[in-house]
């Protein structure tokens, strides 16, 4: 790309004159400058429009990466509560057994 563009200024080196119309400036610039710099705004006017236009995009995606966040946290709570609640359901059906079976000795 690189050899293109160094090719397409050599034989490109004929100034041209840019005329600022209403501003008393003209400009003699090479053609290939025009050429290239017009390639460069359009680049950066080109992302900037899509980088505006992804605005919503971006704002949808941090909203939805809060809430998954916050399911995460849920989920992983719920997961401590059951197994508190296992705990607490396997010690009594424990002690159940244990008396069961001292009731039958």
């Amino acid at each position: 790309m690189a050899l293109i563009i160094v090719i397409f200024a050599i034989s490109n080196r004929t100034p041209a004159l840019i005329d600022l119309s209403p501003l008393p400036f003209l400009i003699d610039v090479p053609i290939w400058a025009i050429a290239v710099g017009a390639v460069l705004f359009g680049i950066i006017v080109g992302s900037t429009v899509r980088w505006l236009l992804d605005h919503r995009r971006r704002l949808l995606a941090n909203s939805r990466a809060k809430k998954l966040k916050s399911a995460e946290k849920e989920i992983l709570l719920l997961r401590k509560k059951i197994a508190k609640l296992e705990k607490l359901e396997f010690g009594k059906t424990s002690q159940i057994n244990i008396n069961n079976s001292k009731k039958f000795s």
